[in-house]
């Protein structure tokens, strides 16, 4: 058997004296081959076995062992006659200590080495994992391309090269403070601020709608009561809006109040406007407007995609989309008192609100066509209804606006009276009517004046059809409905009757005051009369 240079290995006889054969003699004879019975029996014949000291230690913590064999020691056998006793280890010179008993299968110091040296490395890698894991929870790594650094430990106790000082994943850097790992109260700042270009042709596009599309805000005597929207038509200040947002403000009163996206106010002055196209126009003086680019309703098709832009609620500007999804559509919209009827509208999926009425459908070239009018609520059957608003084509608004302005503000050839009216209720006994026809004021020159009509009288039917059964039958809010309704029948230069309930006498009875009405049958021509003015 070969040994390394320099050593020896040493042969305990059974007389107890030792050989010496020399390690590396290659004279030497070869080592006789025993089986186990032999080699049992050899070992039952030896009084114990010598251990050997320790050898210098190597840097891998493993060492050659030198066996000193104690004598007066008789071999230790357990109940199935094996050999169960390992010897003291000591260092060559050094007094033999007193050999334990152990049980169990005999296991070499190599093997512990190795096996702990697993165990070590097992423990080491589960740790490391474990560390990563949780510091990925603590600090997510940014996967945007872009280094993350959070602030370092400051202290002075700060640990060196511990696994806690730094994380590097690919394409991203996460520096994480060593020290105290707590997250709890450290402040996160960004290595450095990315600023990207979020803008497209379409947010330009809305950007610059925005711009035409102003607030307005209805007041009487400083009280608010209601808002819409409106858009800017021409650069010196002209506005288009609603009928029923902006009403004839010399007659009722009322003060319009502009709002444009800068955030500038102006008070407005009503020029014009037409009930049944139900358009107004209203101008603020300013002179550098920004002016919607008109578009040609015509042109639009059914699934074209559009953009609602208006102040819903009140709330300020905002922008809603969706579709056209039909066209040519023609509804009642009830306001206030009146019913107007609309014919040629445009129904839009794009969501709207009380408070659009008066602001802009654009397409997607950032066009003007159409100005939004209502939302349906419900159908005919008191049905809800989603998803439904309507609004006037660009091409109706601006024939309209043509017409106003070349005609000194009104829409030539249409039936018209020529009066104000207001609310009034007669009693007779338990029973009691609202009229909403009475008549509160006659312009000069006006069809109503030619045929006779006085402040006071009330209207109750146009022809031979009576406004409240009129009304009735077509479920309309009140009796001015059906007078505005019934006009649209007729046009300048007609000739028709007009029933007024027309006061006779009035008397005193116990502090209230008793009116009598008689029943007058007029006849009226309507003339091309500008009531506005």
């Amino acid at each position: 058997m070969y040994y390394p240079d320099n050593e020896e290995e040493k042969i305990v006889n059974g007389d107890g004296s030792e050989n010496e054969t020399p390690k590396n003699d290659e004279t030497a004879l070869p080592e006789e081959t025993i089986s186990p019975e032999d080699e049992m029996k050899q070992t039952e014949q030896l009084d114990f076995e010598e251990e050997i000291a320790k050898s210098a230690e190597e840097t891998n913590d493993l060492a050659t062992e030198e066996y000193t064999v104690k004598e007066d020691e008789s071999p230790k056998f357990n109940s199935d006659n094996n050999y169960n006793y390992r010897p003291t280890l000591q260092q060559p010179g050094e007094t033999a200590k007193e050999p334990k008993k152990k049980k169990g299968v005999y296991v070499s110091g190599a093997a512990i080495a190795v096996l702990m040296i697993c165990v070590i490395v097992f423990v080491g890698v589960m740790s490391i994992g474990i560390w990563k894991i949780a510091d990925y929870m603590r600090y997510p790594v940014d996967t945007s391309g872009n280094s993350s650094t959070i602030p370092a430990d400051t202290s002075s106790s700060k640990q060196q090269n511990t696994p806690t000082e730094a994380a590097t994943t690919s394409g991203n850097q996460s520096v994480i403070p060593s020290g105290n790992s707590s997250i709890s109260g450290a402040a996160i700042t960004p290595s450095g601020t990315v600023t990207s270009n979020t803008s497209t042709p379409e947010t330009d596009m809305i950007s610059n709608c925005r711009k035409s599309v102003v607030e307005i805000s209805l007041y009487s005597n400083n009280t608010l009561l209601g808002h819409g929207s409106g858009v800017i038509y021409t650069t010196d200040g002209y506005i288009l809006t609603n009928y029923h947002v902006v009403t004839d403000t010399k007659l009722t009163g009322y003060t319009a109040v502009v709002r444009l996206f800068d955030g500038t106010e102006y008070e407005a002055e009503y020029v014009c406007g037409d009930l049944e196209t139900d358009i107004t126009v209203i101008k603020i003086d300013k002179n550098d407007c920004v002016a919607a680019t008109i578009g040609n309703s015509d042109t639009s098709v059914v699934g074209e995609r559009v953009y609602a832009i208006g102040n819903p609620n009140g709330d300020g500007i905002t922008v809603t989309e969706g579709i056209i999804s039909a066209k040519d559509r023609s509804l009642d919209v009830q306001s206030s008192n009146v019913t107007i009827r609309l014919t040629n509208m445009l129904l839009i999926t794009a969501p709207i609100n009380a408070g659009n009425s008066g602001g802009g459908l654009f397409n997607a070239k950032g066009e003007l066509i159409g100005i939004v009018n209502s939302k349906t609520y419900y159908d005919k059957s008191g049905n809800i209804v989603e998803g439904e608003g309507m609004a006037i084509p660009s091409a109706r608004v601006v024939a309209c606006v043509d017409t106003l302005v070349s005609n000194d503000g009104y829409i030539p050839g249409k039936a018209k009276l020529g009066v104000t009216i207001n609310s009034k209720t007669l009693s007779s006994g338990w029973n009691s009517v609202t009229y909403y026809t009475c008549v509160t004021k006659v312009a000069e020159d006006s069809a109503a004046a030619v045929a006779g009509v006085k402040e006071g009288d009330i209207i109750t039917a146009i022809g031979n059809v009576n406004l409240i059964q009129y009304k009735n039958q077509n479920g309309l809010l009140s009796d001015y409905d059906a007078l505005h309704m019934i006009l649209l029948g007729y046009k300048t230069g007609d000739s028709t009757t007009l029933t007024v309930l027309r006061p006779e006498t009035t008397s005193t009875m116990n502090g209230y005051q008793s009116t009598t009405y008689k029943e007058v049958t007029l006849d009226i021509t309507f003339l091309d009369f500008n009531y506005s003015k």
